[in-house]
């Protein structure tokens, strides 16, 4: 089976008075939030080495079959996320030297560190005190923290109790589980990318355990500087058959240092043939700007989600750092897509796709400020997007907060106005839309026809909205014709929503078979989403069904 998207007009002959329309996700709420230590010094919910969560950073994986940490529970949601571990103000007591490793009760170097499991060391600096937690649940709204076994903590009463951490010393880790085809033998499992000094990889057989992380590509190897300091990916392109990591640039020719989404395409393998580690700096080469924008629309991370085989979408963090604007340091997800994880375009703009409350409220679920995606889920035939809400805006200092912003902090934080300290309160939300329908062609009174697809038998599916509306179906020749017996006259109009809704037509289904035809839709009040049918994809330009490789801009070391 081959699925076209309509909102990749590559794949188009003709539009006509359409317009792309986003969905609008449902948006819901987790029972995990985290409360700014300044708003309570009494946080019996969040351990202490979870001083402060932050931006979040969440990666969320779900399996059907899933089982706990500790090997008896089922956790069907897996999630991994980032800790900050900055000093405690209250007590004076800095979170590092409080971790402990299991065999002898021993503080943690502020140096190198030992992870427990296996041995490697990891350097850790003293002022980037960053933890890599881990929860689980089985329902996807309540979450537990297991003890994963890797570090422990000492809390002031002198006692030790297991954590959830994982890792300790990067930062912007964001776990993915990995779908090369030798993954879990010949091929790690689990991967990360992290920030240090560019960008570094780790990998792991389980999520829990992790090597020592690799530095791959430095900040300053290439014309593009490599930051890292978002959420950094680490994904296996199917389509391009190497490995390929998502993280953050900064372009500095332009009149501001403007973020970016960087791609950097990597090696075919990771291991070799009896799974030891061997890639080496300079296996991922060439980083260069996937997606840019301008100063009141800077992306920033970028988990990914493979649709179907040549579709992955992205959920790009988009900021507006431009402090003159009327609506400054919103962080909303706007989408992207791409054919092979290289090579990305915007999903109508910067627009957003899950969109900021339009008010401030310092309660559990509010994300008028920010909102950090995860990579989303496919529960149940719907797409599940965790999220980071976070209802304070991205100001870097107290004095940057908008006066009618500083007004709400203030009353429910007195500490704030006289400390003069940020907050941040971060939930866990999720949003859900069903797979097929975060982006569509809309019409009043238009036309979509696509290029020649090709039939296999006579299995065509669409997926449309029409309640309220209309939408009518025909077949045409490679060439244009329009096939006998299959015209708008032969089809029986939609006019409700439809999933992979098989077309009917009154014509001889052996006139579509084994050939290649043009499928043409007129529609009135409805979206189309997608087609599939059940022949091999043909290139939509002739040539490649793909981009190239590595694109002509930004190659040059």
């Amino acid at each position: 089976m081959s699925k076209y998207y309509f909102f990749d007009n590559s794949f188009l002959s003709l539009e006509k008075n359409t317009v792309t329309k986003l969905a609008v996700p449902e948006k819901n709420l987790t029972n995990q939030s985290w409360v700014d230590p300044m708003q309570s010094h009494t946080r019996t919910d969040i351990p202490d080495w979870e001083y402060r969560v932050s931006i979040l950073y969440p990666f969320v994986i779900y399996d059907e079959t899933g089982v706990s940490v500790d090997k008896i529970s089922s956790a069907k949601y897996k999630m991994w996320y980032e800790a900050s571990a900055i000093p405690n103000y209250d007590t004076g007591r800095r979170w590092l030297d409080f971790i402990i490793d299991k065999e002898n009760s021993r503080g943690v170097d502020l140096g190198d560190f030992v992870n427990t499991a296996n041995g490697s060391i990891s350097r850790v600096h003293p002022d980037f005190h960053f933890a890599l937690c881990y929860m689980e649940s089985n329902d996807g709204i309540n979450w537990k923290r297991p003890d994963c076994g890797e570090f422990y903590y000492k809390k002031q009463d002198g006692s030790i109790v297991g954590t959830n951490i994982v890792f300790i010393g990067e930062h912007g880790e964001g776990v993915v589980k990995n779908t090369h085809p030798l993954a879990g033998t010949r091929e790690p499992a689990f991967l990360f990318a992290c920030a240090h000094d560019g960008v570094a990889i780790s990998s792991s057989n389980d999520g829990i355990h992790w090597e020592k992380p690799i530095r791959v590509f430095g900040e300053y190897d290439s014309k593009v500087q490599v930051r890292g300091d978002s959420q950094n990916h680490l994904y296996w392109s199917k389509e391009a058959s190497r490995y390929v990591i998502i993280t953050r640039g900064i372009e500095f020719d332009k009149s501001e240092p403007l973020r970016t989404v960087l791609t950097i395409p990597g090696p075919r393998r990771l291991c070799d043939e009896s799974g030891n580690t061997v890639y080496a700096e300079g296996g991922f080469v060439y980083p260069f700007t996937a997606l840019g924008g301008p100063l009141d629309a800077q992306p920033y991370s970028m988990p990914i989600f493979r649709l179907s085989d040549g579709y992955y979408i992205g959920l790009v963090s988009v900021f507006n750092c431009d402090e003159k604007s009327d609506d400054p340091f919103h962080v909303h997800a706007s989408l992207a897509w791409s054919r092979d994880l290289i090579n990305w375009k915007y999903l109508d703009g910067y627009k957003p796709f899950i969109a900021n409350d339009s008010t401030l409220r310092l309660e559990r679920g509010n994300d008028f400020g920010m909102i950090y995606c995860a990579s989303p889920v496919l529960v149940d035939g719907k797409l599940r997007i965790y999220y980071a809400a976070v209802p304070e805006a991205h100001y870097w200092e107290y004095g940057h907060i908008p006066e009618e912003w500083r007004r709400v902090v203030d009353e429910a934080i007195p500490r704030s106005k006289t400390e003069k300290q940020i907050t941040r309160t971060t939930s866990l939300n999720y949003a859900t839309v069903e797979i097929d329908r975060f982006a569509g062609l809309y019409s009043d009174d238009g036309s979509v026809r696509t290029k020649p697809i090709r039939c296999k038998t006579d299995g065509i599916t669409l997926s449309a909205d029409a309640l309220g509306g209309e939408l009518q179906a025909r077949l045409l020749d490679k060439d244009g014709a329009p096939i006998k017996g299959f015209d708008f006259e032969d089809f029986e109009p939609i006019r409700e929503n439809v999933t992979e809704h098989k077309l009917f037509w009154r014509g001889d289904s052996e006139l579509i078979k084994d050939t290649e035809i043009v499928l043409e839709l007129s529609l009135h009040g409805a979206t189309v989403y997608s087609v599939e049918s059940d022949g091999e994809r043909k290139s939509t330009d002739g040539e490649e069904d793909l981009p190239p490789l590595i694109p002509n801009h930004n190659q040059e070391k």
